[in-house]
């Protein structure tokens, strides 16, 4: 589970990387060293150009608090803009400043930028999605496994729990990496898309047996059994394929504005939904003053015991 906050950035990062241009390098979050601390400070977004022989950095702290931001935090962002040698600090709420605040940063040149919630009426001239239709995935029910060299009882009953607790214990030979069961058979459903065409959404679940061979010997996976070395030759893959789907309401519409004057500089749609043990968000992005529209998704892991 991501900490808290952790949305609100990744959010400041898409808009940023939506406004800037191809030449910025975007971090989120990133370490500088400071000249004044000589230590590592973290800031929760960092852009960087060149210009000329310079570089220009500029910082991005986000906070996602219920009470108003006071003179303190810009006092402390000032600091950290000096230290670290930024061109330029921006600070961004979704809960706003007090007076003070927007005094203090204005005579300190630190910029200003909110997150507010908006409602469907303020988006309804470019997002006209009240749900999104998500269907779960195909479940995995059974593995064969194809072998170059004859296979035990001891073997085999391992290979069968490996494969139910999802272990990482597939090497492919050329490249090394290791992979689960499941993840060989989502490469199978992503380079075969069509499988999953012709499901009726309230349909019967649909049964599904594929057999993959695997004929280029570089392109194979081994598995290591105490001193023995297994090379898979094929596998069969039995699952099912769940014709239901369910709806996703939108979860939160945001603007991102800045401050004073509160001018919009970008609108974005949020679905949140699970898949297995990960959550997805999903978001419709569209920027004001260029009106260039983006789709992000990012992921985190479900926070245990939900």
């Amino acid at each position: 589970m991501p900490r808290k906050g952790r949305d609100l950035e990744i959010l400041v990062a898409t808009v940023e990387r939506m406004l800037s241009g191809t030449d910025i390098e975007i971090k989120s979050p990133d370490k500088i060293e400071g000249i004044n601390s000589k230590s590592l400070r973290e800031v929760d977004v960092s852009l960087r150009a060149n210009v000329g022989s310079l570089q220009v950095l500029v910082i991005i702290e986000v906070r996602d608090r219920k009470n108003t931001e006071d003179v303190t935090w810009i006092e402390q962002l000032a600091t950290k803009k000096e230290d670290v040698q930024a061109s330029k600090a921006v600070a961004v709420s979704s809960s706003g400043f007090s007076g003070g605040a927007k005094n203090t940063a204005d005579k300190l040149g630190i910029e200003l930028r909110s997150i507010e919630q908006i409602t469907t009426e303020a988006i309804s001239s470019w997002f006209h999605l009240s749900n999104l239709e998500v269907r779960p995935p195909p479940i995995l029910s059974g593995v064969l496994l194809g072998t170059d060299d004859s296979v035990n009882q001891d073997l085999e009953n391992w290979l069968r729990e490996a494969c139910t607790t999802n272990a990482p214990i597939f090497i492919h030979i050329r490249t090394g990496k290791a992979r689960t069961i499941k993840a060989l058979f989502q490469e199978v459903l992503d380079q075969n898309p069509q499988l999953l065409y012709g499901l009726e959404p309230g349909g019967r679940t649909k049964p599904m047996n594929l057999l993959v061979n695997y004929s280029d010997p570089s392109n194979r996976y081994q598995i290591q059994f105490g001193e023995k070395v297994v090379n898979i030759t094929q596998i069969g893959f039995s699952a099912k394929l769940p014709a239901y789907s369910k709806k996703v309401p939108i979860s939160q519409i945001t603007q991102y504005i800045q401050v004073p004057g509160d001018k919009s500089i970008a609108q974005s749609v949020h679905f949140e939904f699970e898949v297995d043990d990960k959550v997805f968000n999903l978001a419709f992005h569209k920027t004001e003053e260029r009106h260039d529209s983006y789709i992000t998704l990012h992921t985190h892991q479900k926070e245990e015991g939900n």
